[in-house]
């Protein structure tokens, strides 16, 4: 392909060929944004593997979602958006994953812990469902027992994303507050 008069495209202006089904329009629009995206994620704290990783399911992402940016708006932003969101559910998976992983090497040992750690989450849940409305338990369990994304909680429940985010908060609000989860949550940290 040659590179000389396509190089002075904006990018908006490719993002607008690739929409309209320009193939070579998007594969020089992800060679142009590849490697700023991957240092944005660096600079978000992601490993240097992981911004690699990131960038590419953000521009795959941004591919599948072509319809949705309008040619009108910075291109960039739009972009950056999407991998910043990539980055945050890729960092609370590993928040997950290490909180798991250092249940294992526990040296009171996962076997006398995993009983009292399996009735308090009972218990936790028994609550949950008691104090909160029905759909704010349905997006709680959805996020945490089932591990689903927002999007997919959406998906599922027939509301937006923001309205996932907002039940999230306020069922979290409420149980904080609840005296038998703080009692709980202390039991837990004593031991």
């Amino acid at each position: 392909m040659e590179r000389g008069a396509d190089n002075a495209e904006s990018l908006e202006a490719l993002a607008a060929r690739s929409r309209d089904g320009s193939s070579a329009a998007f594969n020089e629009l992800a060679a142009r944004v590849s490697a700023p995206l991957a240092r944005y994620l660096r600079g978000r704290g992601a490993s240097p593997q992981d911004a690699e990783d990131l960038a590419q399911e953000a521009l795959f992402k941004a591919y599948r979602n072509l319809h949705r940016y309008d040619p009108a708006r910075p291109f960039e932003p739009w972009l950056r958006t999407i991998a910043a969101r990539l980055a945050a559910d890729h960092a609370e998976r590993r928040g997950r994953e290490r909180a798991v992983a250092s249940l294992d090497h526990d040296p009171a040992g996962p076997a006398a812990r995993g009983a009292d750690a399996a009735e308090a989450g009972r218990t936790l849940w028994r609550i949950a469902a008691e104090l909160l409305p029905a759909r704010q338990y349905a997006a709680l369990e959805r996020r945490y027992a089932a591990g689903l994304s927002g999007r997919e909680i959406a998906s599922e429940l027939g509301v937006t994303e923001a309205n996932i985010k907002v039940m999230l908060f306020r069922a979290r609000k409420r149980l904080a507050g609840d005296e038998r989860v703080k009692a709980l949550l202390t039991q837990g940290s004593e031991q």
